[in-house]
């Protein structure tokens, strides 16, 4: 466990489960798949894991057509790439409370594979990048432990008390 990170972000869960003669195959929520020798107890990543799929090209044509604007030109364009280690790897809502859909999605500096996130705002064509390279507060420039995101609607998010 790395003290600087809280402990939930560095959780993994297992997503499926097999057993193929005296294999254990372990596949995490996160796409990588491992192999358990369950007679020597001997743990190997397999290169063949599921998470290698959403690089692939077929994967390209879900990328909506903002993201797509944002890649073709600019700075995003020069520095940035998408980054597929999470499904989903974009998010869409009102994240600056202007009426328009803005779009929030996963990206990869090219300079030093860090992970972030890029805010492209709707009817704006402004982008703002958060981590991929770029500290934010008292922060991490890299986002590389994500492994789950998701938008809450305005007013349900809630910290418990202690």
């Amino acid at each position: 466990m790395n003290p600087k990170l809280g402990e939930d972000v560095q959780w993994v869960f297992i997503d499926n489960l097999t057993v193929q003669d005296d294999t254990l195959c372990v596949t995490s929520e996160r796409g990588k798949t491992y192999q358990v020798d369950l007679k020597t107890k001997a743990v190997t990543q397999s290169d063949l894991a599921p998470s290698q799929a959403p690089d692939t090209p077929t994967q390209l044509h879900n990328i909506p057509e903002a993201v797509e604007r944002a890649m073709a030109k600019g700075l995003l364009a020069k520095e940035y790439e998408v980054s597929f280690q999470v499904n989903p790897f974009w998010l869409s809502g009102d994240f600056n409370g202007n009426g328009n859909l803005d779009v929030a999605v996963l990206v990869k500096q090219r300079s030093t594979g860090k992970v972030g996130i890029a805010i492209i705002h709707g009817g704006m064509s402004k982008v703002a990048i958060l981590g991929a390279g770029l500290v934010i507060g008292n922060g991490d420039d890299d986002f590389k432990w994500k492994d789950y995101w998701q938008v809450y609607p305005k007013g349900h998010v809630a910290r418990k008390g202690g």
